[in-house]
């Protein structure tokens, strides 16, 4: 803001993005970048369809049950109207953290679940947990993000942000689908440390995902 004198009084008036200080521009595009990772990271709700069946079998879940499992993600993904009425109080990076937190707690509930081959309900609640910190993730990355920059650019950090978030079930999967630390013999990972198990990959997730948010904070 820049101040104009005029008469007795003292008008604030906005300052041209051109006369902002260099470290604030840079600032804004910094957290942009900490945005796109932290979307990449966060929509794992939306991989279900590639890990659904894997949780149906090894859990020995009915149709029904599995689908219970997936509506529960969906649903603590989309009601984080809860995450929005904390950021209120206690801001987005707390927000953040929490969201991470409790994602974490549902990617491991997910991991012991499958582990130990509990009740399809307790990986529906584990499920709902992910999504909802998920959720918080989102709405305090977009809004922190949001507020960094000019209304004419508001549109731009929307889309950016939101392309991210619907590309990241495709960079989760990739992960499981793919040979990370071993190779492909005959369309077979050989050595790899997730090997295609949603097991391993839950536990890998326990620990990428809150490591993503506390670098983002």
């Amino acid at each position: 803001m820049t101040e104009i004198e005029e008469g007795p009084r003292a008008l604030l008036v906005p300052t041209p993005s051109s006369q902002e200080p260099c470290g604030r521009v840079k600032d804004r595009w910094v957290t942009l970048v900490a945005g796109i990772f932290l979307m990449l990271s966060c929509g794992s709700v939306f991989t279900w369809g590639s890990i659904g069946i894997a949780v149906k079998a090894q859990l020995g879940a009915s149709e029904r049950e599995t689908q219970l499992i997936s509506v529960a993600g969906n649903v603590g993904l989309w009601t984080n109207v809860v995450g929005g009425l904390l950021m209120e109080k206690v801001g987005p990076r707390t927000t953040l953290l929490l969201g991470g937190a409790l994602a974490c707690v549902g990617f491991s509930g997910m991991h012991m679940v499958l582990l130990r081959g509990y009740s399809p309900l307790a990986a529906a609640a584990a499920w709902f947990a992910v999504g909802h910190g998920s959720g918080w993730i989102y709405i305090s990355t977009l809004f922190a993000n949001i507020s960094n920059f000019a209304p004419p650019q508001r549109g731009f950090v929307v889309g950016v942000m939101s392309c991210f978030f619907g590309s990241s079930s495709t960079v989760l999967v990739a992960i499981l689908d793919g040979c990370l630390g071993g190779e492909l013999v005959g369309r077979v990972c050989s050595g790899g440390f997730i090997g295609d198990s949603v097991e391993t990959h839950m536990a890998f997730l326990t620990l990428l995902v809150p490591t993503v948010v506390i670098i983002g904070a």
